[in-house]
């Protein structure tokens, strides 16, 4: 477990603040000032993490790691030295982890306790802390590369876009998979700098030679990118450079983020009682606005005898999930408003009962999109069998609520499932693939919900499951056979060469015609065991449902019995259908620079990004 921790604490040096190579200029005095010693013992107190990662881990046992390489006991002067090495490292990753500033280690005071604390540890300077975390950084990447390179399945990639306070473009890239002992992995690769304009072909040239540079391009599975136009049209130049090596003849490549494409269907929804909302919205700014009012709102909640302890959040306009929040606490305080109109004189604008109705019918049909979203936006990425269930319930809901006899919601439904319908092809097709490959639900789901949502259609979107099912399967067994096809046609052909060379100088070859036999045979028989193993893997009685059933380890035993849907499910089940994974990667508050992070350091983040292109 530590070496995972270990790694967790790379996954995040690569996603966090990383520093310049190029303030060398700007700190020369200090480097002249530093010993020798402080300029060799960074190397060695360095080692090669082992390549796994879990994105979830948080800290590391990075001096377990780092004794366990000692295979000689130490002199007194060797251990103090030693531990100084690993308290250094300490101090970097600290400094990566927790993004402090880089002038922490000039601070006088810090300075000052660390000797007192340990007048043995000599201190670096800010020079010397920045060249290590480089030194980490560099390390991990290619941990990372050697790991991506012998993973033998499909990469999926999430991206996201990012502008400087110098209004200069970034592209960060992380990468999602499934490694060879089934587990969840995800990797941040690299910060990308695009030049302006910002083009559909500056962008896929600039992700293009993101992907090239970790000889991702011929492993690619799919890309989550926003839902705009360029990035649209970023895909489709992708999908002509890659060509042939893109599933499905790159049908699938391109995955809209789900949860934007939730945020443009719901506010259709609250556009509808904008009024509403903008009322409430009103009173809870007012009650929260100075402490004293806060403490008359809570006094009324408790001589109303409301047991609800929730505190009254005011919403972001542009986060349509605050505005659910917000109107879900509103509405459990509904009395207390009502009362407080009666008594306070400068509340002027309180909620009428009509629009409080109202709201409580919409937030009643948000409580769905919230949910998703929630599961759409989690740190924690599930494996994408778990999302078909979900989207099909919302499709279901947005049908019944077309049936409606309110024109308000019969309208809203309307509005929402046409952009429903219009977004969500290709991220259909995914998530149906992956939940066929769960045991516990396979053809049945499909069977389930289609005709619910399809009516008289059903049949035909069902037909069009399978074929992308046994499409699938030929093209994953037509790639298998090409990789083993060679050395089988070449063993074969040394093999029979004796028996086929009759004139002495004559095998197996080209002119000969029987190489191109053996491959026909090969492929003919292969076919046919495509639709054996599909055929059987639905034949086979689906699994009992249960909350907990772990479909990664289903899938690493089952692999003997259903080779060819193996390798689909694992490059199908870690397929992300958000860019939370790679939104984060610039900050997790909204992609702004911490406040606490000076312009210089801001501008060494920049040169970074600049030096890994």
């Amino acid at each position: 477990m530590a070496d995972d921790e270990y790694l967790a604490t790379q996954i995040t040096i690569l996603s966090a603040i990383q520093e310049s190579r190029d303030e060398e200029e700007r700190v020369a005095e200090e480097e002249r000032q530093m010993t020798n010693q402080e300029r060799t013992s960074v190397s060695a107190s360095l080692p090669t993490p082992t390549p796994i990662s879990t994105p979830s881990t948080h800290g590391s046992n990075t001096a377990d790691t780092l004794t366990s390489s000692q295979t000689a006991p130490l002199s007194e002067e060797g251990a103090t030295q030693f531990a100084g090495e690993v308290s250094r490292r300490d101090f970097a990753e600290a400094i990566i982890f927790h993004e402090y500033p880089l002038a922490m280690a000039d601070h006088i005071k810090f300075r000052k306790f660390i000797s007192n604390l340990q007048p043995l540890f000599k201190m670096v300077t800010r020079n010397t802390i920045k060249s290590d975390i480089l030194k980490i950084h560099e390390t991990a990447t290619e941990s990372f590369k050697k790991l991506l390179a012998t993973n033998t399945g499909r990469i999926a990639i999430t991206t996201d876009m990012w502008t400087s306070r110098k209004k200069k473009g970034y592209m960060s890239l992380t990468a999602h998979f499934i490694d060879d002992n089934w587990r969840l992995q995800s990797l941040l690769l690299r910060f990308l700098y695009f030049l302006t304009p910002h083009t559909m072909d500056v962008l896929a040239d600039t992700l293009l030679k993101g992907l090239m540079s970790w000889n991702l391009e011929v492993k690619l599975s799919t890309t989550t990118v926003d839902n705009c136009s360029t990035n649209d049209d970023m895909i489709n130049l992708i999908v002509d450079k890659l060509g042939s090596h893109c599933i499905l003849g790159g049908r699938i490549i391109h995955m809209r983020c789900c949860a934007h494409i939730l945020n443009l269907i719901v506010k259709d929804e609250l556009s509808i009682i904008d009024k509403a909302i903008e009322t409430i919205r009103d009173s809870v700014a007012y009650w929260i606005a100075t402490p004293s009012r806060l403490e008359k709102f809570q006094d009324m909640a408790k001589q109303l005898k409301i047991t609800c302890s929730k505190k009254l959040p005011l919403d972001c306009k542009i986060r349509w999930n605050s505005t659910y929040l917000m109107l879900q606490v509103a509405l459990e305080y509904k009395d207390v408003f009502s009362r407080l109109r009666l008594k306070e004189k400068n509340y002027l604008k309180a909620p009428t009962n009509e629009e409080w109705d109202m709201a409580r019918i919409i937030c009643g049909k948000l409580k769905l999109f919230h949910n998703i979203t929630e599961l759409f936006s989690g740190r924690k990425y599930p494996t994408a069998n778990v999302y078909f269930v979900k989207i099909c319930e919302l499709r279901e809901a947005l049908g019944k609520w077309m049936e409606s006899n309110d024109a308000t919601i019969k309208d809203m439904a309307t509005k929402m499932l046409s952009k429903f319908d219009k977004y969500w092809g290709v991220a259909s097709i995914v998530m149906a693939v992956a939940v066929i490959l769960d045991p516990r639900y396979k053809l049945k789901v499909v069977e389930y919900y289609f005709p619910r949502i399809y009516k008289d259609q059903s049949s035909h979107y069902i037909e069009e499951v399978r074929n992308i099912m046994n499409e699938l399967l030929q093209e994953y067994q037509a790639n298998h056979n090409t990789s083993e096809s060679s050395s089988h046609i070449s063993a074969s052909a040394s093999a029979s060469e004796s028996a086929l060379n009759l004139d002495g100088n004559k095998g197996i070859d080209e002119e000969s015609g029987m190489a191109n036999l053996v491959q026909f045979l090969h492929s003919s028989s292969s076919s046919s065991t495509v639709k054996s193993e599909l055929d059987r893997y639905f034949e086979e009685a689906n699994l009992p449902w249960s909350h907990d059933f772990d479909i990664l380890n289903w899938w690493k035993i089952n692999g003997i019995t259903y080779p060819t849907l193996q390798a689909i499910a694992r490059d199908f089940l870690v397929i992300l259908v958000s860019t939370v994974a790679s939104e984060s990667a610039f900050s997790t508050s909204g992609r702004v620079v911490s406040p606490h992070r000076t312009s210089l350091e801001d501008d060494i983040l920049e040169a970074l990004m600049c030096t890994q292109n």
